[in-house]
């Protein structure tokens, strides 16, 4: 009775029990490996953004420098990417679309692709540093409207030192629009708290996304610290930029 009884062990000395207790500790330490491994990967993928759009961000600095003003963006008929790549040393390509797969233009973590397949922008610029005022006059003293109505208007922004507080400012953040022209943010149509977080992909780092200022530095941020209208927060639109 008293051999019935007892636990059958394996041929190694191991009861039933202890080898699946063995494996299911083997189970959580390779779980536990693969959840560090998957973020050690993130890490390294958001470090290396940060930098990709530092050294982009300093190109927009040097473009505005040389050139007296900010690059367009398509949301004009122009390029950022077409302006910035001679500081990047980057191939002149036929559009600013044609960017999207080179690995400067690109953050490591971007899963977005575009309609043909290819990468879609990772990144993208403010508008506001492009816009024009909504209502400009003629020399006979008429009215002409232009396309744009923002906040601040008639103030305008095309030159660096019309920004009053570049280090709060926005200049490119991490883009989840799929589109493959898609290389502006419509920052002065927003609304509502979701336009921002639907615009801005903040999916990429663990819930936050890089952000790169008129200064050149980069910050890791939720997206609501950078647009949040119940907290009178907007570091998009210059002319409020320097809110608390």
């Amino acid at each position: 009775m008293l051999r019935k009884a007892c636990i059958t062990r394996s041929a190694g000395g191991f009861t039933l029990i202890e080898l699946l207790a063995a494996i299911g500790i083997i189970g959580i330490l390779s779980v536990m490996g693969f959840v560090g491994y998957r973020s050690a990967i993130d890490k390294a993928h958001g470090v290396e953004c940060a930098g990709r759009m530092r050294s982009l961000s300093r190109g927009i600095i040097a473009y505005a420098q040389d050139q007296g003003t900010f690059p367009k963006t398509s949301h004009s008929g122009g390029s950022w990417a077409l302006a910035v790549a001679p500081y990047l040393d980057e191939p002149l390509l036929d559009a600013g679309s044609d960017y999207r797969a080179r690995k400067a233009f690109q953050c490591p973590a971007n899963q977005i692709k575009s309609p043909d397949g290819l990468p879609a922008m990772s990144y993208a610029m403010n508008v506001f540093f492009e816009l024009t005022s909504e209502r400009r006059y003629t020399p006979a003293g008429m009215p002409i409207m232009s396309r744009d109505s923002y906040a601040g208007s008639p103030a305008t922004w095309h030159r660096l030192v019309n920004v009053n507080y570049p280090t709060r400012t926005v200049l490119l953040a991490e883009n989840a629009n799929s589109s493959a022209g898609a290389d502006h943010f419509m920052a002065h149509q927003w609304t509502t708290d979701t336009a921002a977080q639907v615009a801005v992909d903040s999916k990429r780092h663990g819930g936050r996304s890089n952000f790169a200022f008129v200064d050149g530095h980069i910050e890791t941020l939720p997206v609501e610290k950078t647009f949040d209208l119940g907290a009178n927060l907007n570091r998009w639109n210059p002319l409020y930029a320097g809110r608390d």
